[in-house]
């Protein structure tokens, strides 16, 4: 599974995905090394084995990118709903102390609006 101590951290798959991409290397070494490695299907050509290896870094490198743009993206999404005054959560109850100070707390308005219920940030 994913790690998520911090932002510098790197998945445990991820570094499996690296590893094999490293392992794949060898073996295409190995065998462009050896005088007799002649398949005749073209899928398993050195020269083919070396091309799913670059479309497998490529793919790979892709994960990484798109994982730091989500997690990028769930900071900002935490900071907007949770930040201190002014997060959604925050935000929601001054609005509500506002319509309650206005309406007073047995008003329908005030019970409307705190029937709507915005959590804080879960503990961990």
């Amino acid at each position: 599974g994913l790690t998520e101590a911090d932002d510098t951290s790197i998945s445990v798959s991820q570094q499996s995905y690296d590893l094999q991409a490293d392992h794949w290397g060898k073996m295409i070494q190995l065998l462009a090394s050896q005088a007799n490695y002649k398949p005749n299907e073209a899928d398993l050509t050195v020269v083919a084995l070396r091309t799913l290896r670059t479309s497998m870094k490529a793919a790979n490198t892709n994960v990484g990118t798109a994982y730091n743009a989500f997690k990028n993206a769930l900071i900002e999404r935490d900071r907007l709903v949770y930040a201190e005054r002014t997060g959604l959560v925050d935000t929601a109850k001054a609005v509500k102390n506002y319509v309650k100070s206005i309406f007073g707390a047995s008003h329908e308005k005030f019970r409307q609006a705190d029937s709507l219920h915005f959590k804080a940030r879960p503990k961990v």
